[in-house]
């Protein structure tokens, strides 16, 4: 990263700037007009490029928007608070919604934001700026950021992209600052590692997670000292040795690295670069501080070093954090380190903490089995999160906080790596990130309990296959506002409920045809959007028979519920079409007359555009049982039939007509003999 930064951005856009496209390019919701021949390059965040962008309603008013490709992770819940809380000195986003974009084969997702009337505070691209006075510092940037965090702490809401270049002057004439996009791109995504903590710094930047609003007052201290300064002190350090002497000194010490805090500003910058997150200061601390209420200084938190080094391969390792973190990176290697016996002596004898040293032993001997030189990934993930609880999870080389399983995957999703999403299915199924949140201390797990149950919840999950679970139903679950990755929907970009139903409407109506019906991405973003239990219509489609019918007839049944929840009151094109692709389904009957009747029902429901109506007819249960009971009264008729046929064309029967005919005959002719004698008698 580059250390540094400009004070001035681009002037706004003015009327003569209005772009000439402005008849074709692409609307938000009938109001925001995008310019696709004019992109911002200063205000592109986290993969997403920004671009002019007009409001219809009030031309006037500076707009741009953020467009973002299908895969992009967008923190659906701050994006709908953030835009209730427009009094607050935030980037607030106005509208969003998807679009179809020039030259791009898929829709796109486009949020719009009233556009900073100046470009950042600070840019990281320059050598040097200008340094901060204390009193602007305070006025200007500390108070209304305090502001934003106190708001979104008590909503349960984090930043986690607070940075120099992500903070913009309030409007023309004024030093008061806003803070600038949260809710494009994973949590902390963007973030250089010099503003995240050790434990977020050691994490890839798609898979740090929400963290805590204690995460955004740590960026924000190192914001401040950046500002004071002008420069970043340890911009060329490289991120691994950045976090390296971070544990060695503490993060105020490293950070400063030899230089002097601006006058005034040492306590504070100690309070929020303070390690220990439950010492970490926060908004009531920092507003103390503000108010001239004596406070007195944290010390820096340091690593505590062994007496004796630990050698991993080449390298010699004297704390547990470090040992730690090569354990997780190394797993394989040290997991036949930790078999061996060397390891739990080298603690006993090194490291003073008793009880990690038992909890290591006992560990090891548990996670042993019997199986001494397997390596399953599990043991050293165990034992690094033994040696350091607050790091994120490490398991064979996958590296994530468990809040960003749900970033990791969706990003394995949009880039097919097959790889990572088997280990983010492990980590879930083994009880991989449920080991972490049991190591955390008591007050972390109380703010974690929704994500410790949701782990649960994806637990059981991830033990069907049917449609609807698995490892698709994580993803969706785990990232509420990820578009649905169905390959049914071809580009479409579909992120509710809402829009599902007209969508593949639009499809039929474009193509004639859905490219099928039932898959794994679809139903598994129906039951993670739905509010009730689905669990009775998923079990419908799992249908183990070739033809599928069964499985369609419930998807079918799924649809209409969507339809009857959601609407609109008619689908003609998507009822016609489903009501010809599932008219095998009547082959199901086998009364020929029950067959057609059912045939005009389904033609007559095919053209009313209810999806409900044309379930009714294929789902009639009533039809099927009647049909089903009527087949086998028929089938024991035509057995009875047939065993009565076949005996009375048998052998056995046959010789027993042929005896009977004999005793018949004979009894007649007696009879006959018997009448003539009497007659002759008689006369």
């Amino acid at each position: 990263m580059s250390d540094n930064i400009v004070a001035n951005g681009p002037e706004p856009a003015t009327a003569a700037d209005t772009p000439t496209d402005e008849l074709t390019g692409p609307v938000v919701n009938r109001r925001y007009r995008l310019f696709p021949s004019q992109p911002i390059a200063e205000l592109d965040r986290a993969g997403a490029r920004a671009f002019m962008a007009r409001d219809l309603t009030r031309p006037d008013d500076p707009v741009f928007a953020q467009l973002c490709p299908r895969g992009t992770v967008i923190r659906g819940n701050v994006l709908l608070q953030l835009r209730r809380m427009q009094e607050m000195p935030i980037l607030h986003p106005m509208d969003w919604g998807a679009v179809d974009w020039p030259d791009s084969e898929q829709q796109m997702f486009a949020v719009l934001f009233p556009r900073p009337e100046h470009g950042p505070l600070m840019t990281l691209d320059q050598a040097h700026a200008a340094p901060m006075p204390l009193e602007s510092i305070t006025k200007n940037v500390l108070d209304p950021i305090i502001l934003v965090l106190t708001h979104l702490g008590q909503r349960g809401l984090t930043h986690r992209a607070i940075r120099p270049d992500n903070i913009f002057h309030s409007a023309k004439g004024s030093d008061a600052v806003i803070l600038g996009d949260c809710v494009i791109g994973a949590p902390a995504a963007a973030q250089p590692a010099i503003f995240e903590t050790v434990e977020s710094a050691m994490t890839p930047p798609m898979a740090r997670g929400a963290g805590f609003i204690a995460d955004d007052f740590y960026s924000l201290g190192v914001t401040l000292l950046v500002l004071s300064l002008g420069f970043c002190p340890v911009a060329e350090l490289s991120a691994e040795k950045l976090i390296a002497t971070k544990m060695l000194k503490g993060s105020y010490a490293a950070l400063m690295a030899g230089h002097k805090p601006l006058l005034g500003l040492r306590e504070l910058l100690r309070g929020l670069l303070c390690d220990d997150p439950a010492r970490r200061w926060g908004s009531e601390e920092v507003q103390q501080w503000v108010g001239g209420t004596l406070r007195a200084s944290i010390q820096d938190s340091r690593v505590e070093r062994t007496e004796r080094p630990f050698r991993f391969g080449e390298v010699e390792i004297t704390d547990c954090r470090t040992l730690s973190w090569v354990f997780g990176m190394e797993w394989a290697k040290a997991e036949k380190i930790v078999r061996d016996g060397e390891f739990i002596k080298w603690m006993q004898r090194n490291v003073p903490n008793q009880q990690l040293c038992d909890a290591l032993e006992a560990l090891i001997e548990s996670e042993s089995g019997g199986v001494r030189n397997a390596s399953t990934g599990r043991l050293a993930m165990r034992v690094s999160l033994l040696l350091d609880p607050p790091a994120p999870l490490r398991y064979k080389g996958l590296t994530a906080m468990p809040s960003g399983l749900g970033a990791t995957l969706a990003q394995a999703f949009a880039m097919e790596d097959q790889a990572t999403i088997k280990l983010v299915g492990e980590c879930i199924s083994k009880g991989v990130a449920s080991d972490w949140y049991s190591n955390q201390p008591e007050r972390v797990r109380l703010q974690l309990e929704l994500e410790i149950g949701e782990i649960k919840q994806l637990q059981q999950f991830l033990r069907q296959s049917s449609p609807g679970y698995g490892i698709e139903r994580c993803l969706y679950m785990l990232n509420r506002s990820f578009p649905c990755l169905s390959p049914i929907l071809g580009n479409k970009y579909l992120d509710s409920l809402n829009d599902l139903l007209p969508t593949l409407e639009t499809i039929v109506e474009e193509h004639g045809e859905l490219p099928m019906l039932v898959d794994r991405h679809l139903p598994a973003f129906i039951a993670s959007r739905n509010r009730g239990n689905m669990d009775r219509q998923l079990t419908a489609l799992e249908d183990r028979k070739r033809d599928g019918i069964s499985s369609r007839i419930g998807m079918l049944g799924i649809l209409a519920q969507l339809q009857s929840n959601f609407g609109p009151k008619e689908i003609p094109f998507l009822t016609e079409w489903l009501a010809r692709e599932l008219e095998p389904a009547l082959d199901r009957l086998k009364s020929r007359s029950r067959r057609e009747a059912m045939l005009t029902r389904l033609q007559a429901a095919s053209n009313t555009g209810s999806l409900i109506k044309l379930s009714e007819v294929l789902n009639d249960g009533g039809q099927l049982r009647r049909d089903e009971g009527e087949r086998r009264q028929a089938l024991q008729q035509w057995n009875s039939a047939t065993h009565e046929i076949a005996r009375l064309e048998s052998e056995e029967y046959q010789e027993y007509s042929q005896r009977a005919g004999w005793r018949a005959a004979s009894a007649i002719s007696g009879a006959v003999a018997t009448m003539a004698v009497i007659i002759m008698i008689a006369w």
